[in-house]
């Protein structure tokens, strides 16, 4: 609920218990309800308009850029080329006026229940509402969750700027939503939605983040800080299939950066660099990025699991560090997309979400197998995870009823494989068919 009170508007709400956000207003410039809502919209004394949406404020004019330019540009910054990006929610077009920055996105399409909020904001918001000007915007009213069940492999980025999760907005903070976002993707795409507090929804957050490490490679929670938000701040919760998120994957054009007023490189970065209380918290997405070295003798703590799947992007980036690319490969890529799947079983190493090494088996299924395209990533070398690898094959081999597992060493790795409990095949010398 709302309690407007000497001329001020308290936004009151179960999702923040014993706390209220209070914004002197001096006008009521709209108050109607919609089919889905009730849309109010005030002129205050210090934040210019005020978009609110059943008693929650979604914006103001003084600090709405800090939340759009956070909610596009960090998705799409680390994207390496997106070009096709599909935005859901925002229907006062200020996340579409950001994504319509960048030159290489081609098409945007737009889904929104509530064409009411789409009225109201070119009725009285046009410096978000001019985001819908853009010719490369296709405009779809409707519920986003059914929306983005029906596409397949289709989009670099999806931005879903939703509102907070109780009524119709629930199912959009529910693991059935993020698989469907998932399955929407193309190969190496990027999802960012709106991620909460994580000083007032800490459960909430702790539930975006449970579900992006289950079904996505890699994921990240960043934050932007926003004062007429609850607690002055709110989180991007982030997962892709392949770019890491952390970082921009491009640099930022300057023409682009000359109309940006919160994010740039350096705010992309610090904005994933969490307080030490969350930092702390057992659950993977929280933890700082682990890039040292670990002493000789130590394991890494990087994660080690056999998986039905990989992102083909960080497949090659392996591929490419131990030397294994060959040129030809460029010209056609699919053979990354069933490399796993072809496997008879695939390890992967990962750290903070992010896959740096692998190995895979090949095998009768009955007695024989064969180890091969192990390989670590260099900077993560030295700290037992090949091993690790090695052993997860084994182990995993072992249970199927192999007997028999083989492998060939390149030279120079002979004493790892021999630490492993390989041995060197006595009177036996490896052939490759040459024509």
């Amino acid at each position: 609920m709302n309690t407007i009170m000497n001329g001020w508007f308290s936004e009151i709400c179960p999702m923040w218990r014993g706390m209220a956000l209070s914004v002197e207003i001096e006008e009521t410039l709209y108050s109607a309800a919609s089919k889905f809502q009730q849309i109010d919209l005030y002129m205050t004394k210090t934040y210019g308009k005020m978009l609110v949406l059943d008693n929650i404020i979604q914006l103001t004019e003084r600090d709405e850029f800090a939340y759009h330019e956070m909610m596009a540009h960090v998705p799409l910054f680390a994207h390496p080329n997106p070009e096709k990006v599909l935005v859901i929610g925002g229907g006062d077009g200020g996340i579409l006026r950001e994504v319509a920055r960048h030159e290489c996105v081609r098409q945007i399409d737009f889904c929104e229940i509530d064409p009411d909020v789409i009225a109201v904001a070119k009725r009285f918001l046009p410096t978000t509402a001019k985001g819908f000007d853009d010719p490369r915007v296709t405009v779809h009213i409707g519920d986003g969750n059914a929306f983005v069940n029906a596409r397949k492999k289709s989009y670099d980025v999806i931005i879903v700027d939703s509102s907070d999760p109780i009524g119709p907005g629930k199912a959009l903070f529910e693991l059935p939503f993020y698989k469907a976002l998932k399955a929407a993707l193309k190969d190496g795409g990027v999802v960012a939605t709106q991620g909460e507090s994580f000083f007032i929804h800490t459960e909430c957050v702790d539930n975006l983040t449970d579900i992006t490490q289950q079904l996505f490679p890699v994921q990240a929670y960043a934050y932007m800080l926003v004062p007429s938000y609850p607690g002055g701040h709110l989180g991007i919760c982030l997962a892709s299939l392949g770019p890491k998120l952390t970082v921009p994957a491009r640099p930022i054009p300057q023409e682009i950066q000359q109309m940006l007023d919160y994010y740039s490189p350096e705010i992309h970065q610090a904005s994933f660099v969490l307080p030490h209380f969350m930092t702390k918290r057992s659950k993977e997405p929280f933890a700082p990025p682990r890039t040292k070295q670990a002493p000789d003798g130590q394991e890494s703590p990087v994660e080690i699991r056999i998986v039905q799947s990989a992102p083909p992007l960080e497949i090659m980036a392996l591929y490419k560090d131990a030397g294994w690319w060959k040129q030809a490969y460029d010209s056609d890529t699919s053979f990354l997309d069933t490399l796993v799947q072809s496997s008879a079983c695939f390890a992967a190493a990962f750290d903070h979400g992010t896959m740096v090494g692998m190995g895979r088996a090949l095998s009768d299924g009955m007695s024989d197998a064969y180890i091969q395209d192990m390989v670590v990533l260099k900077q993560y070398q030295r700290q037992g995870i090949g091993q690790r690898i090695v052993r997860a094959l084994v182990d995993r081999l072992t249970e199927q009823g192999v007997d028999w597992i083989g492998l060939i060493s390149t030279p120079g790795n002979q004493s790892f494989y021999k630490g492993m409990g390989f041995k060197p095949m006595e009177n036996h010398t490896p052939f490759e068919f040459k024509g």
